[in-house]
């Protein structure tokens, strides 16, 4: 890292400052700032991390792009790397977020930043209900993870304080790091990349992602006596109860748009029929289903062209939000790779943006995605023949865990809102 420390590229924390009052903010030009953080590990206290290889030279890389092909300022990117040198601000927990502060303040309409970490993410349990998975996201800044930033907190400094109009492009190069900023949408910006093969399936993750969140009992027409009674409005309407797995877990609460079911609707008299077979007496709770808590990957467009989501209540005020869109290295339930010679999710989106700067979102991901999954294949070639070789001399394991011969990790695009995926990337 000896270029970087000749170039005087790294954050000067007496440079920040805390902005003047809107309201006498001279007029300028629209800026572009950049924060890029690499943590190799090398001068990490942390037991159990693995050191990278990548991240420093990723950092530079992406440096080198952003100035030769964006027209970023040198003065306007920011670099935090673990390199030890004296007289450096190592990417701390408290420096990380006092760049984060730097990057964000004074920003305007019109104005263009882009932040880029590479390195460790670790995932712990929460109570929040806004984690699908019951699980934080967590950046490992240098001093460890006792000093984790939890992706609410990440949220909350580099995204929640952009004005409307402003823009952010956020790449996570980690583990766990498709929700890392909580955006609302991810599973709608997703991209069908064919493959020649995916070897063993996770089964668990594909059933996780298929049933039903937060499924309720429903009211819904017994299929002898409706279609007898359908032509009738004024006939009885006998309904059932149908019970699911879940319906211990049942309360009220869980669906905002529970009504009390009092027996009668205008004209049409409803009886409720209980698994048994018998009429209830009393009243019942006829609830619709529930509100999608997370983008479940069909968000559209209303009739008045509006875009919509589950995640939103019908009524409320739609919020402006920054142009924000997270690219991730991989799912929250994956972890990101790199090879012997530190070439990871970075250097694939690097190579993609050299040959193209301006890719659509759709094929910048597909090719990523083809990069990845070649690297996969690699590692998978490798540690299978390893392991033969193991096998046929009687060699005993080196106590460093297994070798990868299945997993492969699926680029995220995650943002406020459903995006085009045809839209042109810009920086």
């Amino acid at each position: 890292m000896t270029a970087l420390a000749a170039d005087n590229l790294y954050f000067d924390s007496s440079s920040c400052a805390s902005p003047s009052p809107s309201s006498s903010r001279p007029w300028r030009d629209s800026k572009r700032k950049a924060l890029l953080i690499g943590i190799n590990g090398l001068s990490s206290p942390n037991a159990g991390f693995r050191v990278l290889h990548g991240p420093h030279r990723d950092v530079a890389e992406m440096r080198r792009l952003l100035i030769e092909t964006y027209d970023y300022r040198e003065e306007d990117i920011q670099v935090l790397v673990d390199d030890g040198i004296p007289g450096h601000i190592q990417p701390e927990r408290g420096n990380i977020l006092l760049a984060i502060q730097n990057l964000v303040d004074d920003t305007r309409k019109g104005d263009k930043l882009f932040f880029l970490y590479c390195g460790h993410t670790i995932q712990v349990p929460t109570r929040s209900p806004t984690e699908e998975d019951a699980l934080d996201e967590c950046l490992v800044p240098l001093d460890g993870e006792e000093h984790i930033i939890k992706d609410n907190e990440l949220r909350a400094r580099l995204v929640d304080p952009l004005p409307a109009g402003a823009s952010l492009v956020a790449v996570f190069d980690s583990c766990h790091s498709a929700s890392l900023l909580d955006l609302e949408h991810l599973r709608c910006n997703r991209v069908f990349v064919p493959w020649l093969s995916k070897s063993k399936r996770k089964s668990d993750e594909m059933r996780n992602r298929m049933v039903r969140r937060l499924a309720i009992p429903i009211l819904s027409p017994s299929s002898t006596r409706t279609s007898q009674a359908a032509s009738a409005r004024s006939s009885p309407i006998q309904l059932r109860l149908r019970r699911t797995c879940v319906d211990a877990a049942y309360s009220p609460t869980l669906s905002p748009r529970c009504r009390w079911y009092t027996g009668t609707s205008g004209s049409d008299t409803a009886t409720l029929i209980d698994s048994a077979g018998t009429p209830c007496t009393t009243a019942g709770t006829a609830c619709d289903s529930p509100e999608a808590a997370y983008c479940q990957g069909w968000c559209g467009r209303s009739k008045d062209d509006k875009l919509f989501s589950g995640t939103q209540a019908q009524n409320s005020p739609e919020r402006e939000f920054a142009d924000v869109i997270s690219l991730a290295a991989c799912k929250d339930s994956e972890v990101s790779w790199e090879n012997a010679e530190g070439i990871s999710m970075t250097w694939a989106l690097i190579h993609v943006l050299t040959e193209d700067a301006h890719p659509t979102l759709r094929e910048l991901v597909t090719k990523i995605s083809h990069a990845l999954h070649a690297l996969a294949r690699e590692r998978h070639s490798r540690a299978s023949a390893w392991m033969r070789y193991r096998k046929a001399h009687a060699m005993r394991s080196s106590g460093l865990g297994s070798f990868d011969t299945e997993s492969f990790q699926h680029p995220q695009v995650a943002s406020h809102k459903p995006l085009d995926m045809e839209m042109r990337w810009a920086l």
